[in-house]
């Protein structure tokens, strides 16, 4: 979320989103122009959210890509390596990572389609961003157990 005013680390509000509904949230990242929300309870679940949203978004315009549902972290343990399909291996950071992908930045170039292994994980590169690519996971891993604990 974006606001003039950041909230404090832990503080706990309402929040209301036209369409979606009231729920209790918590702030559990804060920037300087930004800060991230944990749904709490009370209201609507993380999974109404994201429906909500993702159908007010296909309202307004067609999706351009996947949408992706996902919660995306940033885990505490951010270098991995990265396997090429000629044998080869290259270190990588971990932008974020998801159930059904991670954001890597690596200074090997890939191809769209290429096939990784990213630490234990078999992926296929799905798209390049600046300085590394996004892969998505050939089998996602479990969404209840990825957090910022999480080593590929």
């Amino acid at each position: 979320m974006r606001s003039a005013t950041i909230p404090a680390l832990d503080a706990q509000l309402g929040c209301s989103i036209r369409g979606v509904g009231s729920m209790e949230i918590r702030v559990v990242r804060t920037g300087a122009a930004d800060f991230a929300v944990r749904v709490m309870g009370r209201g609507a679940t993380p999974g109404e959210v994201v429906r909500s949203l993702v159908g007010l978004a296909r309202l307004q315009a067609p999706p351009s890509e996947d949408v992706r549902v996902s919660r995306r972290v940033v885990p505490n343990r951010r270098t991995v390596q990265v396997a090429l399909a000629d044998g080869t291996s290259a270190a990588a950071r971990i932008v974020n990572l998801s159930a059904s992908g991670v954001a890597l930045q690596l200074d090997v170039p890939m191809e769209v389609g290429q096939m990784i292994v990213v630490g234990r994980h078999r992926a296929k590169v799905a798209r390049r961003i600046d300085g590394g690519v996004g892969a998505a996971f050939l089998v996602p891993l479990d969404d209840a157990t990825v957090g910022e604990n999480t080593v590929l």
